[in-house]
């Protein structure tokens, strides 16, 4: 129901990213990448290993690329023991870093981490890349603006040179020290592309970001 009107709109220069959560069964959580519709499924490995394992397996099939979206450090080794070592997820790497939320708001028992300042802002995000790039130097790493931190965490982030995601999902609020509540997801992501030319850094294409993640362009 959404992308065949984007697509109309907006042809392939976008990349349909979607999540294996949102369905009752796990054929219809999977439905989309299988049905060729999802370029990239992120799967949380904390997920049971019931469901996560056979949901990233399906995902990587055809035109989709799973992606591991961690929200801590432990699930960073839970990743790499359940599908990495197995050989169930393959490179490239495409890591979508998820810290900062509240412990119990997430939908994994491993979502939490607790991020009350900047400093530690900082520490759990260089501990997270540092633990990725000892798994695979080349992996793709994506940091989301996510609960207080926002828009912090992905300065960093472009800082850094990696990647970011923004977005009213994964949090609501403006900014780390106040109340003020974001408009909507456009409000948010012009705020990080003013921050990212700033840093001397762009938003990337879609055939550009497909290149990064391993898949071919399709403009």
């Amino acid at each position: 129901m959404v992308l065949e009107p984007l697509r109309k709109r907006f042809g392939t220069s976008f990349v349909s990213n979607l999540n294996v959560l949102h369905g009752t069964t796990f054929d219809m959580c999977v439905a989309p990448a299988r049905a060729g519709l999802a370029e990239v499924a992120p799967c949380a490995p904390g997920h049971p290993e019931a469901f996560m394992v056979p949901a990233i397996s399906r995902a990587r099939g055809g035109r989709c690329q799973a992606g591991a979206a961690v929200h801590s450090s432990g699930e960073i080794e839970l990743a790499k023991r359940k599908v990495i070592d197995t050989g169930i997820l393959r490179r490239p790497y495409n890591w979508i870093v998820l810290y900062g939320l509240p412990f119990n708001v997430g939908r994994t028992l491993v979502s939490g981490t607790w991020v009350p300042n900047a400093q530690d802002m900082a520490r759990h995000m260089f501990l997270m890349v540092d633990q990725i790039r000892q798994i695979d130097p080349t992996s793709v790493i994506t940091v989301c603006a996510a609960g207080r931190a926002t828009l912090y965490m992905t300065t960093l982030a472009t800082m850094m040179g990696l990647h970011i995601r923004v977005g009213v999902e994964d949090t609501p609020w403006k900014y780390p020290n106040s109340d003020e509540p974001l408009r909507d997801n456009v409000e948010m992501f012009g705020m990080a592309r003013d921050i990212a030319a700033l840093l001397g850094r762009r938003p990337a294409t879609a055939d550009e970001y497909r290149r990064l993640i391993g898949k071919p362009a399709r403009a």
